[in-house]
């Protein structure tokens, strides 16, 4: 493709709106799509290292985080960019590879709210982005992923109940953490949960966010409480060993093995000492 018709796309991102703007997003997208795919051919063909990003790449990697950065609850972002943006960083993140891990800071967050949006297709798209993602990095499933990251995503939601942000994004990030980690990831939220309550304290007059702050709360308390019955039941188990009643046999055998073994607690004998010898008889 010529560089000219890539500035004219990467220009109508930018400054188009509506079908026009989603149009040109969507024909960037599926040129990237088909640069990755002839790029990891001919990689794995000729066992070469990954590639650096085109300008292209980058600049609807750019867009995409400037899009997942608005809210989902913001009206004016259609929810087809923000599905199309899902779908550039999962491209980007199997393009990277590993070399992706530094931008989980940016782009885990927007993924994980996604995720709790009440749209069903924008959610899915998050789904399969997250698992992209995961599996691009180098982890094992999503919830490992997530508890890597636990203490960038924790301090992320921190600072916005912190500063009283009444918007129940940090909830539904904090909501998807517990359900993607389940027990694994409560150490983490002690000082979230402190918040969360003063939260409830100031803002009680607000019925959404206090649902979506219940709802965390419920989820933690739920993941919680499994966990204490799985140690309980485990207790329980080895409690419930079988025993083994013991006959009169068992126990004269048991008292004839005693006796025939030399007992480590008697004394040792002591060594006798030679006799003197007697006197020779008198002349």
């Amino acid at each position: 493709m010529s560089t000219a018709l890539e500035r004219n796309l990467t220009e109508s991102l930018k400054l188009s709106t509506g079908n026009e703007q989603i149009a040109s997003f969507w024909l960037v997208l599926q040129l990237l799509g088909n640069r990755s795919r002839q790029a990891s051919g001919t990689e794995d063909w000729l066992h070469l290292p990954g590639s650096s990003l085109d300008p292209l790449a980058e600049e609807a990697y750019a867009f995409s985080l400037e899009i997942l950065e608005k809210s989902t609850y913001d009206d004016t972002v259609d929810w087809r960019l923000q599905a199309l943006s899902l779908e550039v960083l999962a491209l980007q993140a199997r393009s990277q590879g590993a070399e992706f891990r530094p931008e989980l800071v940016d782009a885990l967050y927007p993924i994980l709210e996604r995720m709790g949006s009440s749209n069903a297709l924008l959610q899915q798209h998050a789904v399969t982005c997250l698992s992209i993602v995961s599996h691009a990095c180098g982890y094992s499933s999503a919830s490992e992923l997530v508890v890597d990251n636990a203490d960038y995503l924790v301090n992320a939601v921190a600072v916005k109940l912190n500063t009283f942000d009444i918007s129940p994004q940090a909830s539904q990030v904090m909501l998807m953490m517990v359900r993607l980690c389940g027990s694994a990831l409560i150490p983490y939220l002690d000082d979230l949960i402190d918040s969360i309550f003063a939260i409830l304290a100031c803002y009680h007059g607000y019925p959404r966010l206090v649902e979506s702050l219940f709802e965390v709360l419920q989820a933690v308390v739920g993941e919680g409480s499994k966990s204490s019955t799985k140690a309980i039941e485990a207790s329980v188990a080895n409690l419930r060993k079988p025993y083994k009643t013991t006959s009169v046999t068992d126990i004269i055998a048991r008292l004839g093995s005693m006796k025939s073994k030399p007992s480590s607690d008697s004394p040792p004998a002591s060594p006798q000492l030679p006799s003197e010898p007697e006197p020779p008889p008198p002349p």
